[in-house]
């Protein structure tokens, strides 16, 4: 298989195509961009068609919201020591911002809404969460949520608000390790049951009553074996349940607790990950990645479309800064220019930058607090989720075809 991260066209080629391709595949080849002249500047292709389909596809900073990150609260249940919003001041949002933001979004939203849920850990704060989407209903402003949450607070007898009231349609819950690791790891505030019992039986609860459930595991230097316990614990209690993904991401420095690491280190973690990532996808429980569209934008924080909200209704283009980088609040449409460019500066590219073959897809910001480090682990990390993308695709092909047959 040859895929072309620019192009995002992925082609299969028997061994004999590959090894002595006739001069007609050669044709195609270099027609569709696999094959270029010994000198070509790569990296100046890539820059000219970025710049031209950005030109046609501007979009105009702060048009028609489609994505509204709100943060009910950012207070937070448990005390996980790799946190990055340790030390944050922590506030609840009143029924009084409540009902402003909705009328705020009501001449700013798209045609569809989407409401995230973050926090802080957002079901503590569900009163709020009740009242504005009740109030979104009243506006006739059509929505459906996501949420981000440790899944804790979850009860059985209020799924039916989560589906018809909330819209809840997708929910990542982070769970650390076996019983005994998750439970010291996330050190919950004035809980007496078992935590972990309640959160796996609150996934179960979701998944049946329609909603996705993406169960995130943080990969250590030191915790692969109970990683892989967890996996294996996971994959046979939600077996044949095709909601419930699992998945599991290096935890690097700059998380909360977390110094910075050795090159040794950061080997270490990516190999423990990438076993642990290997063993998820073989039993049928990882993402589905696949083949992604050619972007223009890194995220939510430069692509005109997408904000958040703290409790005070303090406006912020990144869910890591919800009570510094205020560009404004939904009280006043006098917005601080200054910011909001600098969300949109790119990271500067290095020598190493231009020669890698994931540029076309590697679209930094400068002030992005999550892809500031670039080391040989985080691009085979972003290489192996490529390769993934590329055996799902032909997955899926081998399956139509033999569908077609």
């Amino acid at each position: 298989m040859l895929y072309n991260d620019l192009t995002k066209q992925l082609i299969l080629l028997d061994k004999a195509q590959y090894e002595t391709p006739t001069d007609g595949m050669v044709k195609y080849l270099v027609e569709q961009w696999f094959m270029t002249p010994e000198y070509t500047d790569d990296y100046g292709i890539f820059y000219t068609v970025y710049q031209a389909y950005k030109t046609v596809n501007k979009r105009k900073t702060y048009g028609k919201i489609n994505l509204c990150t709100i943060f009910p609260t950012t207070g937070c249940n448990a005390q996980c020591p790799y946190c990055y919003e340790k030390g944050m001041e922590s506030k609840n949002m009143s029924e009084q911002v409540a009902d402003d933001l909705v009328a705020w979004l009501k001449t700013r939203t798209a045609s569809t809404l989407h409401v995230k849920w973050f926090g802080g850990e957002p079901l503590c704060n569900k009163p709020i969460i009740d009242r504005i989407c009740q109030r979104l209903q009243v506006e006739n402003i059509d929505f459906y949520s996501s949420i981000t949450t440790n899944g804790l607070l979850f009860e059985e007898d209020e799924v039916d608000k989560y589906i018809n009231q909330w819209h809840l349609r997708q929910a990542q819950v982070t769970i650390d390790g076996t019983h005994d690791v998750y439970i010291a790891t996330k050190n919950f505030k004035s809980f007496t049951g078992d935590a972990y019992e309640k959160v796996l039986s609150n996934v179960e609860m979701l998944s049946k009553a329609g909603v996705r459930v993406n169960i995130r595991t943080h990969i250590t230097g030191e915790n692969k074996q109970d990683i892989l316990a967890l996996v294996d614990e996971l994959t046979e209690r939600y077996k044949n349940n095709s909601r419930v993904i699992v998945y599991t991401h290096p935890l690097y420095e700059g998380c909360g607790e977390i110094e910075t690491f050795s090159d040794e280190e950061r080997a270490l973690v990516y190999r423990n990950y990438r076993e642990v990532s290997a063993v998820i996808n073989a039993t049928g429980a990882g993402p589905r990645y696949s083949i992604e569209r050619f972007r223009t934008t890194h995220c939510m924080a430069d692509d005109g479309r997408s904000m958040c909200v703290n409790p005070d209704g303090g406006l912020s283009l990144c869910e890591h800064h919800p009570w510094d980088e205020l560009y404004g609040n939904i009280y006043d449409d006098n917005y601080d220019k200054a910011i909001l460019d600098s969300w949109l500066e790119p990271a500067i590219d290095s020598v190493e930058c231009i020669k890698c073959c994931l540029r076309p897809s590697c679209l930094r910001l400068a002030k992005c607090p999550v892809d500031e480090i670039c080391t040989a682990q985080t691009i085979e990390y972003k290489l192996n989720k490529t390769y993934l993308a590329m055996t799902n695709a032909y997955s899926r092909y081998k399956q139509n075809t033999e569908k077609i047959e």
